[in-house]
């Protein structure tokens, strides 16, 4: 089987993991055979087997046309929106168009991971996945959209093998862990000192959303959007993700990342004996705070280890 180190995109940050997630997104209907592991070292990075470097980039961009064009990006038709947040009616009406699709659209699971019919903030919008660190004058759907257009063969490639060279002005989702600048600690204010991103990998770590489904629960005076993997709490809470060792398909992927055994949010209950992850074929658990300011920007906090099978 062809295996193509992915030397730009690393398991020890949550940016590159999502980012090595959405490449499998973005190619397994092109690409059925693609599997994806990580290298057994301190900072793994990712293997991709099954597809070639040719075969990788171009599937890639391809998907990233279709998805300019589908459902969750393209809503509603000639107006498509800025952000995650809706009126009821409209969450509805997005929600039957999504139904509408065919269960293998791509479209289906990324929405899945972004949104859910029935779940709200305070001011009646729709909440988004804790994946959504924009608030203000940053929209997050026209900052994806920002990022899309601006990869091309050679973003691509600089996302896949790196290095990052952090010299694109486009916008970011804010999902490296030095993302949050607080505005009381800077000379001038950030939204006047763009970060210079790295769109490729912006672009397949929306796409790894898609691993993550909203679901509710119940709270005390509404239901409570439940981002898989992460913690519930919207200001202080945490993201937690799987390293695992042998090559692994698209489905299997996405009950690995999601098992409340080992990302679950009650700690107690979380496998973390070396020998029971060994089992899993599970190298490692790894964490980071998911943390928001008061104007409700949010950032990824530094990673670490929690549970190890070594």
């Amino acid at each position: 089987m062809t295996a193509v180190e992915l030397t730009g995109l690393r398991a020890d940050t949550a940016h590159g993991y999502l980012a090595a997630l959405g490449l499998v997104q973005a190619v397994h209907r092109a690409a059925p055979a693609a599997r994806l592991s990580w290298t057994d070292e301190f900072r793994p990075r990712a293997r991709v087997h099954g597809v070639d470097e040719t075969q990788l980039i171009a599937a890639i961009l391809a998907d990233r046309d279709e998805r300019l064009a589908g459902a969750v990006l393209h809503h509603p038709p000639g107006r498509p929106y800025e952000t995650l947040k809706c009126t009821a009616a409209e969450l509805t009406a997005w929600a039957e168009q999504i139904g509408e699709l065919g269960d293998d659209d791509p479209d289906v699971e990324l929405w899945s991971g972004l949104l859910i019919e029935g779940g709200f903030d305070n001011s009646g919008k729709s909440k988004p996945t804790h994946f959504d660190f924009s608030a203000g004058q940053v929209k997050f759907l026209k900052v994806v959209r920002e990022v899309a257009a601006a990869i091309d063969e050679d973003r691509v490639r600089e996302a896949l093998f790196g290095p990052w060279r952090y010299d694109s002005r486009a916008s970011t989702l804010r999902f490296e862990a030095s993302g949050e600048r607080i505005g009381a600690l800077r000379a001038i204010p950030p939204a006047k000192d763009p970060v210079p991103g790295v769109p490729g990998v912006d672009w397949l770590a929306f796409r790894g959303l898609a691993y993550y489904p909203l679901t509710l629960a119940p709270g005390r005076d509404r239901a409570r959007v439940v981002t898989a993997a992460c913690d519930t709490d919207w200001n202080r809470g945490a993201f937690r993700w799987v390293v695992w060792r042998p090559p692994l398909a698209h489905s299997t992927i996405a009950a690995l990342v999601t098992d409340p055994r080992l990302v679950g949010a009650r700690e107690s209950r979380r496998i973390d004996r070396p020998a029971a992850l060994a089992a899993l074929d599970v190298a490692s658990v790894r964490q980071c705070a998911m943390i928001r300011s008061g104007q409700g920007y949010g950032s990824f906090g530094p990673p670490k280890r929690i549970a190890a099978a070594d």
